[in-house]
């Protein structure tokens, strides 16, 4: 579906953010007007900002003790996903293809789309030799019939 012309003006805010992030390195005032102050998050202060796909450009502020399912969606950054990495740093497990033997790894994931491409670039060499041997038989014969 094609975003509404508010999701389409918060798309471009969002980007607009993150474009200011890239180039300074901060979310502060900037001389195209967009910026906004932005505090560093905290437990205690709990900043953060909503945006919404409202007419300004201006983002939201909640205080902490309004917004219960806030503090649950930070933990998500804050606990559950640091969790999640250290867990999946200690267990590497050996994915097997099907086939016995055949280990994927990441060397080589892409080892048949890789001989594919490589079979289909030597039939497309082998039909280019084919055209250029057919031209000049066809120019010879031209010359040829010329004289």
């Amino acid at each position: 579906r094609r975003f509404s012309s508010a999701e389409e003006r918060l798309s471009i805010a969002i980007k607009r953010i993150w474009a200011e992030f890239i180039r300074q390195g901060s979310l502060g005032s900037n001389p195209y007007g967009y910026g906004f102050s932005w505090r560093k998050y905290s437990m205690e202060e709990d900043n953060y900002i909503i945006l919404r796909t409202q007419t300004t450009l201006q983002p939201d502020r909640l205080k902490p003790d309004l917004d219960v399912m806030g503090r649950y969606r930070i933990s998500l950054w804050n606990e559950l996903l640091p969790q999640i990495r250290n867990i999946s740093a200690s267990k590497t497990p050996t994915v097997k293809n099907g086939v016995k033997g055949m280990h994927l790894t990441t060397d080589q994931p892409y080892r048949s789309a890789m001989y594919t491409l490589i079979g289909f670039v030597v039939i497309l060499l082998i039909l280019l030799i084919v055209c250029v041997i057919l031209l000049k038989r066809r120019a010879k014969e031209r010359e040829r019939d010329l004289f």
